[in-house]
């Protein structure tokens, strides 16, 4: 009865150790929200300058720097580093915020909404009492605005292929809906998504930076007339 209890004890012991060891090793980083910035948040530099990024998670988000070295120093005073970082994503993001109404209330945001951040994504409330609501329920209104965002930015999507395998979105069926950052991107079917999470600013910037480089293009000079062409005022 001994020698079976012993064994008993090994097998569960056994099993533990493979639900921690045998568990992937990259569960948090797919499960965390994507960082949606191309600069590392300790040196400033272009993600990619000095070789791949360096991917961390923290508090269930994802932060990607340039070097080995910065992780060390963004952790010397995490919270003022996370504070930091959520100023620099209010900052890119506030400059097209897709939604003009409060994911809390309905109401119009008004010329001075809340405005903070929750993962890597930037929200904006109608009043203070409504973000308290919010950050007290993130999982829940993270759903929903994510929701808003895809439905307001697939009216005005501003590509017809993925930015990934440049397929014809559609073709594969029902097309895959990412929102990283404040950002929609379609995807023409999930095995996309693993490229999308290793550079998650270039899918962002091959679908939208697209747009806003047409968009703020100058428009062309007008043709110039002959001398003579024009009727003198008489």
């Amino acid at each position: 009865m001994s020698m079976l209890r012993e064994w008993m004890k090994r097998i569960v012991a056994g099993a533990a150790l493979m639900m921690v060891v045998g568990a992937p090793a990259l569960a948090a980083t797919e499960k965390a929200d994507m960082y949606p910035l191309d600069t590392c948040p300790v040196s400033g530099k272009k993600l990619g300058s000095m070789g791949e990024a360096v991917v961390k998670v923290y508090d269930g988000r994802e932060v990607r720097f340039c070097c080995d070295g910065c992780p060390a120093n963004f952790e010397k005073d995490q919270a003022a580093s996370l504070a930091k970082l959520d100023q620099a994503i209010i900052d890119a993001q506030s400059k097209d915020y897709p939604l003009t109404t409060c994911i809390n209330s309905g109401k119009d945001l008004g010329a001075s909404p809340a405005s903070f951040v929750i993962g890597n994504r930037l929200v904006k409330t109608c009043c203070g009492n409504c973000q308290k609501k919010v950050e007290a329920s993130e999982a829940e209104f993270l759903e929903k605005h994510a929701a808003a965002i895809v439905e307001k930015e697939s009216a005005a999507y501003p590509s017809k292929t993925c930015p990934v395998s440049g397929e014809e979105l559609g073709k594969m069926g029902e097309p895959v809906n990412i929102v990283i950052g404040n950002k929609l991107v379609k995807l023409c079917c999930a095995s996309c998504e693993k490229t999308v999470a290793k550079d998650p600013a270039k899918q962002v910037n091959a679908v939208w930076g697209a747009a806003s480089s047409e968009a703020e293009a100058p428009a062309a000079a007008p043709e110039s007339k002959p001398k003579g062409a024009e009727k003198r005022n008489e």
